[in-house]
């Protein structure tokens, strides 16, 4: 099985796990956002790099594996698909959640110490954009908001978004910064929820100061 399919599994139930704590079904814009933002999470969080495949789109960073995960998770009954409307050939709306089944085995995998550790960073992710000034219908702002997407965007490059490149990761450049600064107060790192909750506050201010795209 293709290794790049098999780990975006593992990212879409973590992430529909995450939003059903949230307790709300993702549109397929909003599940490749969510999982957008775990990946700029976990490469800075985590200090390890992986692969990634998103490209930018007219609707922001899409990356096919994810919808080919959560098609393959919807037939084998991992995954619920609700409220599917076909408007044109190639634009499909519809919205995911995890089965019985598949909260099973997001328990059974989060077993492991590093995938509880991205379910994790992933909760605190869905958190954050549920909190009342923003919401899920402002992920795709949130997204286009985030400077190394932005930069990317901004310069009419089809390159794909370089998250696994630590040099070219602006937000892991923020990240730095803010640890640093840290670092000069407090004698522990900062927790997790401190880290998300400060690196969203960074996306709403660029999101309220530059002209994004129509997102509608």
């Amino acid at each position: 099985m293709n290794a790049s399919r098999t780990h975006r599994f593992k990212d879409v139930l973590l992430a529909l796990a995450a939003a059903k704590s949230a307790q709300v079904s993702l549109q397929r814009i909003q599940l490749q956002k969510l999982i957008y933002l775990m990946d700029v999470f976990s490469s800075i969080w985590r200090e390890v790099s992986k692969p990634t495949s998103f490209e930018p789109e007219k609707r922001g960073p899409w990356d096919r594996q994810i919808q080919n995960a959560v098609d393959a998770l919807a037939f084998r009954g991992l995954v619920i698909v609700e409220r599917i409307n076909i408007r044109r050939a190639k634009e499909i709306q519809s919205n995911y959640s995890l089965s019985e089944a598949g909260a099973r085995l997001v328990i059974q995998i989060a077993s492991h110490p590093e995938i509880s550790e991205q379910l994790s960073l992933a909760h605190e992710i869905a958190h954050e954009v549920s909190r009342p000034h923003r919401g899920w219908n402002t992920i795709k702002r949130l997204v286009y908001a985030e400077p190394t997407y932005q930069a990317v965007r901004d310069s009419g490059s089809r390159k794909r978004v370089p998250l696994d490149n630590p040099s070219r990761n602006q937000t892991s450049e923020l990240a730095k910064m803010f640890a640093e600064s840290w670092s000069w107060t407090a004698a522990t790192p900062p927790s997790r929820e401190v880290f998300v909750q400060t690196l969203f506050l960074v996306f709403d201010e660029a999101s309220a100061e530059h002209q994004l795209p129509n997102l509608s």
